[in-house]
Parts: structure tokens; C-alpha cells; sequence
């Protein structure tokens, strides 16, 4: 999710304050919570398909404890059914779902079991079990009508002090915002959250862009709210980028 190869080129880039270090005491650590059970997922070796109930709430009391006890405000946001200008996205997010759900059946068939359990659909209650913890542990939980990308953002840039924990680079260009991306990130005992915290400043600097520019940018790219765009759409946008990255032409920007 996010803006097209944006967060493989930041991930390339040296960090402006060097290796990712420990979030200081205090901070607001505002999680989105459908991205973050995915992540979570993934940390669960050799789990079972459509289970690993028991092993995703043992690892959500964990991290949260690790969080807790470095001092770090937790809230998690969750994505609402109403979904505004993503029906390109949503499209391929189904064509997705059902690609795994035919892996999941070839498997049951020929017992050949992909190597990338990425490949397979994700447990049933998933969401269910993840929020369930959650509330157990009395961590505040904020529901979203739509995506919850918007209440992050306007949050993390309304609360001082305050990092988005996700992965979704439109982040990295919203005004305001703090963001530290899932990958890098770890959640160590007896440290905390390390991860590298990023803003649009520092991307836009390193990428020797103003911060209009780098929006500019990131529009030419596209991400799942722009997949409906049509030529028209983009006149007058990215001069000033074409001429940084030494392209002739926005079309060839775009392209490249």
C-alpha cells in the first residue's frame, strides 16, 4: 500500500539521524492495527493455515508488555467498512484473496504446501482475535468509519509527541506526520520500539525536493487512491520534480 516504489527508494536512503534507534519514553505510538496483524502474522513460525489463535495472542500481550514497560502510549486504529476512491485497489485486493484461497485448496488437494505463507489466506479471525487482546489488555482502540489511514494522520499531526507505526508510505508524504515503518522496526525486551522515524522534511531533503515537490511527486507515481487518474488529471504537476531528477518531461518521469 501506499505511493508506487516509494518506500523501496526511502528504505535505499541513509537516515538523517543515522541507524534506527529506541523511541524515547512518552511517545504516542498510534498503530494501524489491520497492517499490524498482518505483521504480526508473519512472526508466527510454521503456523498453522487459518489458525495460530493461541500463538497471535501470546505475541500481541508481548509486544504490548515490551511497549508498556518503555513507557509508550499505545493506540490502535482499525479500518471501517466504507471504502472513498479505491475501487482499482479493492479490486486487486479480491483478486488477491482469491488467489490465496485456490492455494489453500491446491494444498488440501495435493498436500504441496507453498513456501511463502503470504500465499495462503490469512486465519479467518484474524482481526477478531488481534482486537479481542487488545481489549483485554484495556489498550484504547479507535474505529475508523472508512480507512484508517485519515484518523492516523490527522492524529499523529494534532498530538504531540506522536509516531504512526504502519506500513503505508502514503505516510511519508502527509503533512505533520511522523512515521516509522513496520519493516526495520523491531519490538525488543527490555528496550522497546526501534525503528527509523521518518517525516516528508527529511525525505524531501535527502531527496533534494521541496515538500510541494515530493507531493507533486507522489501524485505522478500514483497510489491506491489515484489508480482512477487519466492524463488529464496530472497537467501542470511535476515540473519542478522532472527538472530535479534531470528528466525532459513529466511523462517521462512517470514512466521511469
Amino acid at each position: 500500500m501506499g505511493v508506487k516504489g516509494l518506500a523501496t527508494y526511502v528504505a535505499g536512503l541513509a537516515h538523517p539521524d543515522g541507524s534506527p534507534g529506541a523511541l524515547p519514553g512518552g511517545t504516542l505510538v498510534l498503530i494501524d492495527g489491520n497492517g499490524w496483524m498482518h505483521h504480526l502474522l508473519r512472526q508466527v513460525p510454521g503456523r498453522e493455515h487459518l489458525g495460530a489463535y493461541q500463538a497471535l495472542d501470546a505475541l500481541v500481550r508481548a509486544q504490548i508488555k515490551v511497549l508498556s514497560k518503555a513507557q509508550l502510549r499505545v493506540s490502535v486504529f482499525f479500518d471501517g467498512s466504507v471504502r472513498v476512491h479505491k475501487s482499482d485497489a479493492l479490486r486487486k485486493r479480491q483478486e488477491s484473496q482469491a488467489e490465496q484461497w485456490e492455494a489453500l485448496y491446491e494444498y488440501c488437494l495435493d498436500g504441496r504446501r507453498p513456501a511463502d505463507d503470504d500465499k495462503l489466506p490469512p486465519p479467518p479471525l484474524l482481526l477478531e482475535q488481534v482486537r479481542g487482546t487488545l481489549e483485554d489488555l484495556h489498550v484504547p482502540i479507535c474505529q475508523s468509519e472508512g480507512e484508517a489511514d485519515f484518523d492516523l494522520a490527522y492524529a499523529a499531526a494534532h498530538a504531540p509527541n506522536a509516531v504512526v507505526w504502519a506500513s503505508d508510505s502514503d505516510f511519508l508524504v502527509t503533512r505533520g506526520v511522523r512515521y516509522a515503518p513496520f519493516g526495520g522496526s523491531e519490538v525488543l525486551p527490555g528496550v522497546g520500539l526501534v525503528a527509523a522515524v521518518w517525516t516528508r522534511a527529511a525525505v524531501a531533503e535527502l531527496m533534494g525536493l521541496s515538500e510541494a515537490a515530493l507531493v507533486e511527486m507522489a501524485l505522478l507515481l500514483g497510489n491506491d487512491y489515484t489508480m482512477g487518474f487519466g492524463p488529464g488529471d496530472y497537467a501542470g504537476l511535476g515540473g519542478e520534480v522532472a527538472a530535479a531528477l534531470g528528466r525532459r518531461d513529466v511523462e517521462g518521469l512517470r514512466a521511469a
